[in-house]
């Protein structure tokens, strides 16, 4: 009996020490560094009149949860290697000012950019900002095929004024200026439009944006 209890302590400690090695290096450092990929745009991302015309849907949201950090495959058949951070979280939808997605529980969203494990530094585009847990922000959505919602690059994610809460959003001057872009949108976009799937069943896209 002994001898079994020796011949299982070396293997315990294997086992936490690479436990302990996968800990190190799928945890982000408290401050990484980040990495800034170049962006082109057919918009301009400094007219919110553009920008909302661009998305699918435009809301007030709140920051509930980070879920997890995907790493994408750029081009799975030709080089399984090369990814790209996409950070999943969970956002409260507080306003909806293009679209109508559902308010009755937090809607999964997923972020272009994040923690890469590989070189463990943030990946993001020029002017691009992730979202912090417990912020609120303007979110400019795009609408995937399968039904979720994509955000990426630079304004997709416009944090409102200090200490803004739900019941002080009509005094936020962020908000009413994509209001206002939402009345005096600009639509440039050519490529297809899709529902999203967490949206209630009065969202429909006019045939002219589809």
């Amino acid at each position: 009996m002994k001898r079994k209890i020796k011949w299982w302590i070396p293997l315990l400690c294997l086992c936490l020490a690479l436990g302990g090695f996968g800990v190190y290096w799928f945890t982000p450092p408290k401050e990484p560094k980040i990495m800034r990929g170049s962006a082109s745009y057919i918009i301009d991302i400094d007219n919110p009149r553009e920008v909302v015309g661009h998305a699918d849907y435009v809301f007030v949201g709140y920051v509930e949860k980070l879920v997890e950090t995907e790493q994408w495959m750029v081009n799975p058949e030709q080089d399984p290697t090369i990814t790209i951070p996409v950070t999943h979280y969970l956002v409260s939808v507080l306003q909806n000012i293009k679209g109508n997605l559902t308010q009755k529980e937090p809607v999964p969203i997923r972020k272009h950019g994040g923690y890469e494990t590989i070189a463990r530094e943030i990946y993001l585009l020029e002017d691009d900002e992730l979202p912090e847990v417990g912020q609120h922000y303007i979110f400019t959505a795009i609408a995937q095929e399968d039904g979720s919602l994509l955000i990426y690059g630079a304004n997709s994610n416009v944090q409102l004024e200090a200490g803004m809460n739900q019941a002080r959003l009509k005094d936020s001057k962020i908000v009413k200026e994509y209001e206002d872009a939402f009345s005096n949108q600009v639509d440039r976009r050519l490529d297809k439009r899709y529902a999203s799937k967490y949206a209630v069943s009065a969202d429909v896209i006019p045939k002219e944006q589809q």
